[in-house]
């Protein structure tokens, strides 16, 4: 690789290593229940708590996030006789102290509506903690934390049960939410400035769904949602809306639908990806579950990660220009976005070609960029020269002046020759692999300026069997939906003779742990990572320790690690 091609580099101070999960250890299960009020809407405890002691030993979870669990719940049964399970409630008046509440005006029912519950015979409780969000509005949310430690291989652990604001009122409740949140994470580290870096699992009602402030706060910090990475998860909503009577006088509730008023996945489990690994998420709608609440339970089965190590020696990485550098003002994959890019300081750009049936090698994503970017609804591959020469990229958004389908040459000209474009294939065609070839020597480049990659296997590999020169990238679409097995990735890769594994960024989260990628790396592949699109992406791409990643925000990148100070550090 020429050295001037990787001057632009983000050193991680922090990236991180970890050890492969032992086969035998037991998946740790995890429960969320919103349990609605006693009393509330003339629901007794007394009425729903065999249910909900059926519940709890059905699914036979370790560790419960209790939400609504008043005086009514806390005198009834459910408590009593559970007794396999510890119970983790905090001290209430020091918790309303830090609070700033005034102790004479609070009500016994009020308090510590989010306890924990965790199964004695299995995990040891450490440490606990109690904290009241926003007193002056609504006493009863609250935050309930534990370290816990697994009997069976001396694991330790951070759990929490919350319930965040409840409103729906727009910004404003999303800001509360949100500040929720912000305090969750805070209390975090400072259980582990004292317990130190362990991993964390939680979550309760947090009234918010996927794409929500409150969520985006933890998704910054490195957390996940179970409900959105485990690789089998439930899609009924948690809210099934308000408990009703029968004929008869029975306490009754219903399985929610998706996309129905009021049904909702209001219920999340978040963990630290770092430390846990979310195997399955399902949402409890038998009968016991659904007539006791107007929230099913969430339960979440994880695998417990050993937390990585910093490393001793800094990680240098390539930030590529993905598709150049564009905006609303220079549409993508342009030549003056790419041009824009290189004389902005990137070393590295990507780009897009494909071959059309007419026989030109063009610059362009994929079809619906063409048709975003130009209202044309062809295909690519069906482009005529005609189309090529006339078609204006900045037609959509009514750009002040033209802006054309580049073709191969003309892209390859505005790459400097200390510079590198990375060209995905598209398009594959049998006379792609020489066109591009002559293309790069017309334009008096040679393979230390390019690297090739691709999402079509056979194509790269048909195209570095032809030209073993190049470097190659696979861009590998890894599956959420099932098993991951790195060494049958590894294996075609070898089989391809390709030297870099590029998983996506975000597929990645769940899905690959740092052992995986350190088996990448000692299979010889280098490890990069496509689409890192935001501060969380980096900081995932720092904790699998890929040596480089494409951005549709290259400049912003370098403003994610200045942010992430801690963690990643730039070097021009």
């Amino acid at each position: 690789m020429n050295r001037s091609a990787v001057a632009s580099i983000i050193v991680l101070v922090a990236s991180l290593t970890a050890i492969a999960v032992p086969p035998e250890q037991k998946p740790l299960r995890f429960m969320s229940f919103n349990i609605y009020g006693a009393g509330y809407g003339g629901f007794s405890a007394e009425e729903r708590e065999g249910r909900a002691i059926s519940v709890v030993r059905h699914q036979a979870p370790d560790v419960i996030s209790w939400q609504e669990v008043n005086a009514g719940w806390w005198n009834s049964r459910l408590f009593r006789e559970l007794d396999e399970y510890g119970i983790v409630r905090g001290d209430e008046d020091a918790a309303l102290v830090r609070a700033d509440a005034n102790l004479a005006e609070r009500r016994a029912n009020w308090v510590n509506h989010e306890p924990l519950m965790y199964r004695k015979e299995r995990l040891n409780l450490l440490d606990h903690g109690l904290d009241f969000y926003h007193v002056s509005l609504q006493v009863e949310k609250s935050l309930t934390w534990a370290v816990l430690e697994d009997k069976t291989d001396g694991r330790r652990f951070i759990a929490f049960a919350t319930h965040f604001w409840w409103q729906s009122n727009g910004v404003e409740s999303d800001a509360l939410r949100e500040l929720n949140a912000r305090h969750v994470l805070s209390r975090i580290a400072s259980v582990r400035a004292k317990w130190g870096d362990l991993p964390v699992i939680g979550g309760g009602d947090l009234n918010c769904e996927a794409g929500s402030p409150a969520l985006k706060a933890f998704v910054a910090a490195g957390y996940a949602d179970a409900g959105e990475v485990a690789p089998v998860r439930s899609k009924i909503p948690s809210e099934h809306g308000k408990l009703v009577r029968d004929e008869e006088g029975r306490c009754r509730g219903r399985v929610g639908k998706a996309g129905e008023k009021g049904h909702r996945m209001l219920d999340h489990i978040v963990f630290d990806l770092r430390g846990a690994k979310a195997l399955r998420h399902d949402v409890v709608v038998d009968e016991d579950a659904i007539h006791i609440s107007d929230h099913s339970p969430v339960v979440v089965d994880f695998l417990l990660l050993d937390m990585p190590h910093p490393r001793t020696a800094p990680l240098k990485m390539i930030d590529i220009a993905h598709r150049g550098m564009w905006d609303k003002s220079v549409p993508q994959n342009t030549v003056e976005a790419i041009r824009r890019a290189y004389e902005s300081g990137a070393r590295w750009v990507e780009t897009d070609f494909h071959h059309t049936k007419s026989g030109q090698m063009v610059c362009m994503h994929a079809d619906k960029e063409l048709n975003r970017y130009t209202g044309c609804a062809k295909r690519v591959a069906d482009l005529t020269p005609d189309d090529i020469a006339t078609l204006d990229l900045g037609s959509a958004d009514k750009l002040d002046r033209p802006y054309r389908i580049p073709l191969i040459d003309e892209v390859l000209a505005v790459v400097p020759k200390d510079c590198v474009l990375q060209a995905e294939i598209k398009g594959y065609s049998p006379q792609y692999a020489d066109l591009f070839d002559a293309a790069v020597r017309k334009a008096g480049l040679t393979e230390a300026n390019i690297v090739v990659s691709s999402f079509q296997y056979d194509a790269l590999k048909d195209f570095k069997a032809k030209y073993p020169k190049y470097r190659t990238v696979w861009l590998a679409a890894l599956p959420r939906d099932k098993p991951f097995n790195i060494g049958e990735w590894i294996d075609r890769c070898k089989a391809a003779n390709v030297e870099v594994f590029c998983p996506g960024c975000d597929t990645t989260k769940n899905v690959m742990t740092i052992a995986d990628a350190d088996a990448v790396r000692s299979a010889g592949l280098e490890f990069r990572v496509y689409g890192v699109n935001s501060p969380a992406d980096l900081r995932q791409a720092a904790y699998l320790g890929a040596t480089g990643f494409t951005s549709n925000f290259w400049r912003d990148a370098f403003a994610w690690a200045r942010a992430l100070a801690s963690e990643v550090a730039i070097l021009l």
